[in-house]
């Protein structure tokens, strides 16, 4: 629908309607067509911009840094950070908050857990401020694991529970079952194999009709461990 939305706009002259459809092809091709296909995109969507917003500014600077940081550039971050304080600046709490939370991925993913953790509260409260369900949603379920990461599990079951009310109110389903995932595992470290079962196995189920063969996976495996713990060693 994008590309056809893409090809009607520029047939017709409507050069912000182009740019709304690339951007939206961006996003999609950045995961199904890798990171470079999605910088291409995002680039195309800047020039057909008329007057560049700071907003527009904010949220190029982050999907850049992103882009950079999964293709091996350590740099990226300093761009992520530019974005996010930008966004701050001119209250685009939703641009900021992005920016944040992939800011706590890519800290995360060096080693930096106490930091990422930082990261993605201050995400969690910008997505609050712009009253943006999907956001507190991901943020939440994200916190959540960084907390279990890092054996504060109390903070971490509410925060994942509250991913999964929030995420139920926008029909985020993914982040749901990600969230479950990650209940599983909580229930699990604090020896509780059947509450493990239960949510690993919702989790599963929503990976499978979606088709996230990644998501299922690891959910699959918080089952197993689950069975295997309560002597079930054929399940």
């Amino acid at each position: 629908l994008f590309a056809e939305v893409r090809e009607h706009a520029r047939r017709s002259g409507l050069r912000s309607l182009e740019a709304e459809a690339v951007l939206g092809l961006a996003q999609l091709r950045q995961r199904t067509r890798g990171p470079r296909v999605g910088r291409q995109l995002m680039e195309e969507w800047w020039h057909l911009l008329e007057a560049p917003s700071p907003q527009d500014s904010a949220h190029r600077l982050c999907v850049h840094g992103a882009i950079d940081e999964q293709l091996g550039d350590t740099t990226g971050i300093r761009k992520l950070r530019t974005g996010a304080a930008l966004a701050g600046r001119i209250r685009s709490w939703r641009t900021a908050g992005t920016c944040k939370l992939l800011v706590a991925q890519t800290a995360d993913r060096r080693g930096y857990r106490d930091g990422a953790a930082v990261e993605a509260r201050e995400a969690l409260v910008d997505f609050e401020r712009a009253r943006h369900e999907s956001g507190i949603a991901l943020a939440s379920q994200w916190l959540g694991y960084l907390e279990l990461q890092r054996a504060r599990y109390a903070a971490s079951r509410q925060l994942l529970e509250r991913a999964i009310r929030a995420a139920r109110v926008t029909r985020f389903e993914s982040v749901e079952a990600w969230a479950r995932s990650g209940l599983a595992e909580l229930h699990l470290t604090l020896g509780d194999p059947a509450a493990a079962r239960v949510q690993a196995a919702l989790a599963a189920s929503s990976h499978r009709r979606r088709n996230d063969l990644w998501g299922m996976a690891a959910a699959l495996a918080f089952e197993a461990t689950a069975l295997e713990s309560a002597g079930d060693l054929d399940g």
